[in-house]
């Protein structure tokens, strides 16, 4: 788990099918990060940024689950699968 707090931003990379997270690390400090990724419909980074921004400033639970493959739990349509997380 990550805390909303520590995101630092999102970001869609260069083909337009993930979406990369930016947290500050909260063990290693300023200067650590850990950067979770999501595979999402090609094109539609706008969409699903927003979406995780919305659930973020207006969400009614604790805890926000983005992307769970093996329970197939989404937050937005558009995201397909949770790839590996770079610490």
């Amino acid at each position: 788990m990550l805390a909303a707090d520590n995101l630092i931003g999102l970001e869609v990379d260069t083909n337009s099918d993930n979406v990369t997270f930016t947290f500050q690390d909260e063990f290693d400090g300023p200067g650590g990060s850990t950067i979770p990724h999501v595979t999402i419909t090609a094109k539609k980074g706008r969409e699903v940024m927003e979406a995780i921004s919305q659930e973020i400033r207006h969400g009614k639970q604790a805890f926000i689950t983005v992307a769970d493959d093996v329970d197939k739990i989404y937050l937005n349509s558009d995201i397909t699968s949770a790839n590996a997380v770079q610490l």
